[in-house]
């Protein structure tokens, strides 16, 4: 068990309990179900002690994110049956506030650097970590969460894409095999997409683990070759 409380008062002590103090200007607290909880913003801060910069980033997209397609995700309402988006759990601007103030605190300069690469529109944590994959390798930064339009008619939403260059990566998780319905709306969307001239690069955790290389390879031969045909 994890707790804060504000500078000047005691620590609770005991077996299986951890305790921090917080300083007032940092401190916050909010009511989840009648139970006093550090709000996400500050939980995040406090994570920094514990995580390195690409998993602060990963954890600040899921609490920026307001798809409901995101996995995993636990909101604190419910959210109505249907329903594409919900709020965010936190916003960019408060995760950049509280970074800034951590100041030279312990995890205050990771989560400045991670502030900076949180981006909203993302959908599953590997999501991410393909992104931080592509840029870690040199190459530009991807759009995240793009919709493909031919005219009027929507092609589909993309996890990535350069969109000068008309290419478009997914991270295809294992559920897009195991549900039918998922896997024929997959095949559907890339298909739709190379009819429009995109190109398409699928990824799994089998390209990205152990080692990227052949799947940074792919991203940078497919940006070679739109340079080359003055996309």
């Amino acid at each position: 068990m994890h707790v804060l409380v504000p500078a000047g008062r005691n620590r609770p002590l005991g077996r299986g309990i951890r305790s921090r103090s917080i300083h007032e200007r940092l401190w916050d607290a909010r009511d989840l179900h009648g139970v006093p909880v550090a709000p996400p913003a500050l939980t995040w801060a406090t994570a920094a002690r514990h995580l390195e910069v690409s998993e602060l980033v990963v954890l600040g997209d899921a609490l920026v994110a307001t798809s409901t397609n995101y996995e995993r995700l636990v909101r604190p309402d419910v959210t109505p049956d249907g329903a594409r988006t919900a709020p965010a759990l936190a916003s960019l601007e408060e995760l950049a506030g509280i970074a800034n103030a951590w100041g030279n605190r312990e995890g205050g300069a990771s989560l400045r650097v991670a502030a900076a690469r949180i981006r909203c529109g993302v959908e599953s944590p590997m999501e991410t970590w393909t992104r931080l994959v592509i840029v870690a390798a040199g190459l530009p930064e991807p759009e995240v969460g793009v919709e493909v339009w031919n005219g009027p008619e929507f092609v589909g939403r993309v996890d990535l894409a350069y969109r000068a260059q008309r290419i478009a990566i997914e991270y295809e998780g294992d559920h897009h095999r195991t549900d039918k319905r998922q896997w024929r709306k997959d095949i559907g969307r890339v298909n739709r997409l190379q009819e429009i001239d995109w190109f398409a690069i699928r990824a799994t955790a089998a390209q990205l683990w152990p080692t990227p290389t052949r799947f940074v390879d792919q991203v940078r031969a497919a940006l070679q070759r739109a340079e080359a045909r003055g996309a």
